[in-house]
């Protein structure tokens, strides 16, 4: 399987320094949170069934089979992706001149408020 770029600047523009780090912050404090295991374990539950069954497809259209094939690699591909650009985001404030801070300390306390809704 090809190994897909994940470009962080074409979602989020050129961010700054602070921009940054605010970014892996919340992302590294989202990783430490107990639901993301579980977020991956959904996320890889949707892609191993589109895999089986596309493999235990009983059908004889070839267009289905073809369709079901790459509906299981784009779960697959999407669920890497979304994993590989939280893991680059976090990589990427770990360059030389920038410093994570402690996303457990008081002042990076995540806001007990839906993303956008403030």
């Amino acid at each position: 399987m090809e190994k897909t770029k994940t470009n962080l600047r074409s979602i989020y523009g050129e961010p700054s320094a602070a921009e940054v780090l605010a970014l892996a912050n919340r992302l590294r404090a989202l990783k430490l949170s107990p639901g993301f295991q579980d977020l991956r374990l959904i996320c890889e539950r949707i892609s191993n069934d589109a895999q089986v069954g596309a493999r235990e497809f009983e059908g004889f259209d070839p267009l289905e089979v073809v369709k079901m094939q790459m509906q299981a690699r784009t779960a697959h591909r999407v669920t890497n992706e979304i994993f590989a650009m939280i893991d680059a985001a976090i990589a990427n404030a770990q360059l030389p001149g920038l410093s994570l801070e402690d996303p457990q300390a008081p002042e990076h306390a995540v806001p007990n408020q839906i993303a956008g809704s403030y």
